[in-house]
């Protein structure tokens, strides 16, 4: 998930890599699936264990609902 830390939705996270890794969660909930499929390095599996990590948080992707 590193490549998250300077994805399109870091700045959430704060303005150094120290305090995006801290905010990481924050991070990674404001993507939506296609956003996250469109990070370079992210694909498929990386994306379904983004999903999976987030769910054993309680937490989901940004506009996941159990319908899809």
């Amino acid at each position: 998930m590193d490549q998250l830390l300077q994805g399109r939705h870091a700045h959430r996270g704060g303005r150094t890599l120290a305090q995006r890794a801290r905010n990481l969660v924050t991070i990674v909930t404001a993507y939506s699936r296609d956003e996250l499929l469109a990070e370079r390095g992210i694909g498929h599996v990386t994306a379904l264990e983004v999903e999976h990590w987030l769910a054993q948080r309680g937490l989901r992707l940004r506009g996941l609902d159990h319908a899809q």
